[in-house]
């Protein structure tokens, strides 16, 4: 996957685990989506979801695109793609 895009959609109604919030993850190229559920929508979890549940699966994708939400503009979020040498936009 060498293009994602990535947005938060909630809150919802809190789960038995906790979670109110999905990270959805999309393939630019294929239109594969993948979804995560998330209790919050902080820079820390999204970086955390992004590396533990995406970029271990799939790789580091080459390009990450996104809105201009708090949680994707984090100094946290330019820090992990700096480390897994993604282009932001």
């Amino acid at each position: 996957m060498s293009r994602i895009s990535v947005d938060i959609i909630g809150p919802f109604q809190r789960t038995e685990r906790g979670n109110k919030y999905i990270l959805t993850v999309q393939d630019y190229f294929s239109k594969w989506p993948e979804a995560y559920p998330n209790s919050d929508m902080t820079a820390s979890t999204v970086a955390r979801t992004l590396v533990n549940a995406f970029i271990c699966r799939y790789g580091a994708p080459e390009s990450l695109h996104s809105d201009q939400g708090r949680h994707f503009e984090a100094a946290l979020i330019k820090k992990l793609c700096e480390s897994f040498d993604i282009r932001k936009t």
